[in-house]
């Protein structure tokens, strides 16, 4: 994350939050020559150009960086027992991280064997079923995964779901009592959430999975990039995907963000038949959609938005309209010889054509 023209006292705990879920640093940018560089209780304000900084950062996915463990520079890995200096920060600019191991974040390379991962993952079929998928691996095994369905959901449900089944299958593990926890997901509104302030939609999962990880005091959650072949996380989408296959539960009951959902698809159905039914003959000719947003012709220059609300609404210096309203003096014809008729400005030939 790259803040430009800023201090450390501008960014908001948001922002922090954010970068920690993450696993990247914020890079304060100050100016054209002063870049500071802040990780968890280290900073180093270090000389070069915004230019080559940029240039040499640009190469590295954010996600290469880390607050809790090991730090990815562009020059290798800085412990956190060490003090950060700016030959350690800034040698090699032109460092690549594609290769074998490209697009796994590093800080889940030199995580220790023994430690309990939980890859999860969410997913929503094309007919509407969510479901979830969850793994556990230690020491680069699989120890225990599992697969559900969910009720009517969206996939910000099915992310949250599998994360707190997974964090409880590895708390059932012998071994979750002494070992660390990472709970890694590749949906960032879902992991913010475990983090942070739980959204609406699915509160109580994300406030037992809070509880969970504050009683185990050794749990983490981590985001990790989606579709990157990261074996555990390719392993949940194929779980997640297998959950959307099952049976409903019984029990169902649908979250808030599929009653959102809902109320917006049924919402701009009943305007969209409404508008069928009652929209004039003139906008139904010109298949004039209703209005969701604000127009794109309000972008227009003035002159050409007269001409366009005019032709939609049939008022304005046309034939139909003087005859409507008895004007005997006005004229009827263009100077070309044709009625003038709502539409006829965009197709008289001695309008010179507009690309």
């Amino acid at each position: 994350m790259i803040a430009e023209h800023a201090s450390r006292d501008d960014v908001l705990k948001g922002d922090y939050d954010l970068a920690q879920a993450v696993g990247s640093p914020i890079i304060f940018v100050d100016g054209a020559q002063k870049v500071s560089i802040t990780t968890r209780g280290e900073n180093v304000d270090i000389q070069i150009t915004t230019t080559q900084m940029l240039r040499g950062f640009a190469k590295m996915p954010y996600y290469n960086y880390n607050f809790a463990g090991d730090s990815r520079t562009a020059s290798g890995i800085i412990h956190r027992s060490q003090s950060i200096t700016e030959d350690m920060i800034v040698t090699d600019l032109s460092w690549d991280p594609i290769g074998s191991d490209a697009g796994c974040p590093d800080w889940l390379q030199f995580i220790p064997p023994s430690t309990l991962i939980v890859y999860s993952d969410g997913s929503l079929s094309p007919s509407g079923a969510a479901g979830y998928g969850f793994t556990v691996h230690q020491n680069g095994h699989s120890t225990c995964q599992g697969a559900r369905r969910l009720g009517p959901a969206e996939v910000f449900d099915a992310e949250a779901k599998g994360a707190l089944e997974g964090l409880k299958a590895a708390l059932r593990l012998p071994s979750s009592d002494t070992q660390r926890i990472v709970v890694c997901l590749d949906n960032i509104a879902a992991a913010q959430c475990l983090r942070g302030k739980p959204s609406d939609s699915s509160q109580r999962v994300f406030a037992t999975s809070q509880a969970l990880a504050t009683t185990h005091r050794k749990t983490e959650i981590r985001w990790i990039p989606g579709h990157t072949e990261i074996p555990g996380n390719e392993e949940a989408d194929t779980l997640a995907k297998t959950g959307c296959a099952q049976s409903e539960p019984a029990d169902a009951v649908p979250t808030l963000a599929f009653l959102r959902k809902t109320a917006r698809q049924r919402y701009r159905i009943a305007v969209q038949a409404w508008w069928d039914a009652s929209a004039p003959d003139k906008y139904q000719s010109l298949t004039l959609k209703f209005p969701s947003g604000c127009p794109p012709e309000l972008g227009l220059p003035r002159t050409m938005l007269h001409h366009l609300l005019a032709a939609r609404t049939h008022h304005g210096d046309f034939a139909d309209y003087h005859e409507r309203f008895q004007h005997d003096d006005a004229c009827v014809t263009c100077s070309c010889g044709r009625r003038k008729t709502p539409t006829h400005l965009f197709y008289c030939r001695k309008i010179p054509p507009r690309c």
